[in-house]
């Protein structure tokens, strides 16, 4: 009588759920509450390390040499700072431009801005790493090219991008005694992005044979398989190579002339090395999931890096506060204004990306 009890206990749930939701509603419900808890979960587990390295940046902080730091401003040098943010985003969304068009794409410049900026503010304000997923979608329903050609814009700019972090570091690393944490971090990315490069070699050398072999797939899954490559294949034909280079380095720049002018404006020692040492940590920092808006992280990797100058947390901290502020403050400000000009809803909008993702996945 106990057993019988107890698996009528155990199966009238699920008789009950059944009868309510239906055979078919009942697992899909499961997993979507399996998916938007480990949202959840994930949230909370970033707020809990970005305070956590917040509190360690701000513990045993002389706040009257703090607040002096920041009353000693020097105001043309932080807006000269705050300027080359948004020419940056700028130029980020002109190197896309080159790649796109590249691949037949006819979007114009100040849209591509408004996707890049819009990706942005989901991957600063959702607390979701659908940024990128966000600008292809974009801008493949915005034109007439797919979502994996766009994806594959979009490593092209990563192997770019990857290319000017190693190049940065093997600067540093001549020039300065790097602490041992970023030797590791810059070891670990330099493997990774390398077996990313040598299969995007393998990719692009061997197109051809690429789609000649996945001609044997479905319909669909070729026509996704030769979008994706013709997106990577942009960085093949010399021009816009060049002119996807030229621009990357003019990004790197201009976040180069941020930092130091910032120095300038804080009164901080200026030192072209320590802004290229905070434009290596901070892009590092980036490839942490799930930290929102990077808030903790940011600073505290700011203060481990001008640590290695010797600048002490009383002038480092107000600089990574200071530079947070200017960095993701425009970048939400302009997120939001380009949502606004393109009638979107962020969570709509995010619904939808996930979706498509998921869409991609099952596909495969």
């Amino acid at each position: 009588m106990v057993v019988a009890r107890d698996q009528i206990g155990q199966a009238l749930p699920r008789v009950l759920s059944r009868a309510l939701l239906g055979s078919r509603a009942w697992p899909r419900l499961m997993r979507r509450l399996r998916g938007r808890g480990w949202q959840y979960a994930r949230t909370c587990i970033g707020l809990a390390l970005g305070g956590g390295l917040l509190w360690l940046g701000l513990r045993n902080l002389s706040w009257r040499d703090f607040s002096r730091v920041l009353a000693r401003v020097r105001w043309p040098w932080l807006i000269l700072s705050w300027m080359t943010i948004p020419v940056g985003t700028c130029v980020k969304a002109l190197r896309w431009r080159f790649l796109l068009r590249d691949a037949n794409s006819h979007a114009r410049w100040p849209r591509l801005i408004a996707f890049l900026t819009v990706g942005q503010l989901v991957d600063a304000v959702v607390f979701s790493n659908l940024g990128e997923l966000t600008r292809a979608y974009l801008v493949s329903k915005a034109s007439d090219r797919t979502l994996p050609l766009a994806l594959g814009t979009i490593v092209a700019e990563k192997v770019l991008e990857g290319t000017a972090l190693l190049s940065v570091t093997l600067v540093l690393a001549l020039n300065l005694v790097l602490p041992d944490w970023l030797g590791t971090a810059s070891l670990i990315f330099a493997a990774l992005f390398a077996l990313l490069l040598a299969g995007l070699i393998l990719v692009t050398l061997g197109r051809e044979r690429l789609l000649r072999w996945c001609s044997r797939l479905p319909g669909k899954l070729y026509t996704l398989a030769a979008t994706g490559l013709e997106g990577l294949s942009a960085l093949r034909r010399p021009r816009t190579l060049f002119a996807a280079a030229a621009s990357t380095l003019l990004v790197w720049l201009l976040g180069l002339v941020t930092n130091y002018c910032l120095f300038m404006a804080l009164g901080l020692p200026p030192s072209v090395l320590g802004a290229l040492l905070l434009l290596v940590v901070h892009y590092l920092a980036v490839l942490i999931p799930g930290v929102p808006a990077q808030v903790g992280l940011f600073h505290y990797v700011t203060i481990l890096a001008l640590g290695t100058l010797e600048v002490g947390r009383e002038l480092s901290m107000p600089y990574a506060i200071v530079l947070h502020a200017l960095i993701y403050g425009t970048m939400i400000a302009l997120g939001a204004t380009s949502a606004c000009w393109l009638s979107l809803r962020l969570r709509t909008l995010t619904r939808t990306v996930r979706a498509r993702s998921s869409e991609a996945q099952q596909t495969e």
